[in-house]
């Protein structure tokens, strides 16, 4: 066993023997719920054929009168 150490300090966060990192690959799971360009396309579709559920609609009046009342 030599004194001469690898790195000169051995205490702290990044102590001990030196590695390389395992990079994993991402997991699917990790993209799930992300929209894609159809599903986007189908929304966009079914929103201008449909139009907007009756909460949204109160959202945009409550909305539309902070704006009047500037707030």
């Amino acid at each position: 066993m030599s004194n001469i150490r690898k790195y000169p300090v051995c205490v702290g966060r990044e102590r001990g023997f030196k590695k390389t990192k395992n990079i994993r690959p991402k997991k699917p799971s990790n993209r799930r719920g992300r929209l894609t360009k159809q599903a986007k396309f189908a929304r966009s579709l079914i929103r201008e054929v449909v139009g907007f559920a009756p909460f949204e609609k109160r959202l945009l009046e409550l909305l539309k009168n902070d704006k009047e009342n500037g707030l």
